[in-house]
């Protein structure tokens, strides 16, 4: 399984889980509202003064609660909006119960006292739960104070008033717990695939470095050796100035090897870098310069990057000019030097592509001076 993989499986099942949650609201919602609320409405319209009065609260809530099946088909929150839609559903709460009368508080026709409690669920839970008990909170205060106005705080309505809560408010408590109890579990494994694929990422990567470089150990195995048995042997004089130049590349490379392993971020700048440290050490006068975000190349395509200037800058022989900057979404390195251009025309690979990615090399020059320049366009696909 891959990182990205780690990563998406884990917070996706636990938001489909909070989805799942959402949904269920929702339905609980609407079959108390059409199963248990609207018949009572139905049989107690003679309470309501005029009737039209318990119909229109009853769709009131009707609409707030498809509102949020709605939003739940398409996947979306409440939002900012979740705190007017709670004001607007107390406030029909206030209406209903004012519009019945004394004699039917607390009783079958008084349905919004414990319908309301759902609607804070619904519309706060996901805030969590402080916000749905003071929701639940208000909607018992403001029914306390329309029955005292009402003259009903007598004994009797209190307890009756109390186990209505109790049954009631368990029910949306223990359902809005379960939501912020779901919400910290898809928190904690989100978090927990965040790091198991960061491990699993730092694994792949140090593997793939290592294969990079033990295939590069055994290119510069094959190439370095034959050189140094050269030399020892007699075969290769190190007065030659082609054995010379050799050395100088192959002494670049492993340069270069070795600063990968340091933690560098830039790594074709620190290859570039060994470059112009090698010149430096010969006395040549080099300026190097990396500017811009560039984005960074495959370690094929920086090799190759390289490998066009080195011939040409290790060839300098009094001053050398090396830069390395963004070109449009790749890397453009630009090489000017004191070598002529004969043999700097013998010494770049004209290089045409590496893998997906494009690389051009443009070589113009005169007897004094060689301009090189590579450049790294990824590939369209």
């Amino acid at each position: 399984m891959t990182p990205d993989g780690l990563v998406a499986e884990r917070p996706s099942l636990a938001l489909a889980l909070l989805h799942s949650l959402r949904v269920a609201r929702s339905v609980i919602v609407l079959v108390i509202l059409v199963g248990l609320v609207l018949p009572h409405v139905v049989a107690d319209l003679a309470v309501y003064e005029p009737r039209w009065t318990g119909p229109a609260w009853f769709a009131g809530l009707l609409a707030v609660a498809v509102a949020d099946g709605v939003l739940v088909l398409r996947r979306r929150t409440w939002g900012r909006a979740r705190w007017p839609a709670a004001a607007f559903v107390l406030a029909l709460s206030v209406w209903a119960t004012a519009l019945l009368p004394a004699s039917a508080l607390v009783g079958p026709p008084h349905q919004t006292l414990g319908a309301v409690g759902w609607f804070g669920v619904l519309l706060l839970a996901d805030t969590g739960l402080a916000a749905l008990l003071g929701f639940l909170g208000v909607h018992v205060a403001l029914t306390v104070v329309q029955l005292g106005l009402a003259d009903r705080l007598d004994l009797l309505t209190a307890v009756d008033l109390a186990v209505v809560v109790a049954a009631t408010g368990g029910f949306q408590l223990a359902v809005g717990t379960a939501g912020a109890a779901l919400d910290r579990v898809a928190g904690a494994a989100t978090e927990a695939a965040h790091r198991q694929a960061a491990t699993v990422t730092a694994e792949e990567v140090a593997r793939q470095l290592h294969d990079d470089r033990e295939e590069r150990y055994t290119r510069l195995r094959d190439s370095v050796l034959p050189l140094l048995l050269g030399i020892g042997d007699g075969s290769l004089s190190p007065a030659d100035p082609d054995v010379q130049r050799r050395a100088a590349v192959e002494a670049a490379r492993l340069r270069r090897l070795f600063a990968e392993e340091g933690d560098v971020v830039d790594l074709l700048a620190a290859e570039l870098g060994s470059l112009v440290d090698l010149l430096d050490q010969r006395g040549t006068e080099v300026s190097f310069s990396a500017t811009g975000e560039r984005p960074v190349p495959p370690a094929a395509v920086r090799s190759a990057l390289v490998d066009a200037v080195a011939p040409v800058l290790l060839a300098a022989r009094r001053s050398a000019r090396v830069t390395v900057s963004a070109a449009g979404t790749g890397v453009l390195v630009g090489v000017v030097t004191d070598t002529d251009l004969a043999t700097a025309v013998t010494d770049v690979p004209m290089i045409e592509s590496v893998g997906p990615a494009e690389i051009s090399v443009v070589v113009v020059g005169t007897e004094q001076q060689t301009w090189v320049e590579v450049r790294w366009s990824p590939s369209a696909s």
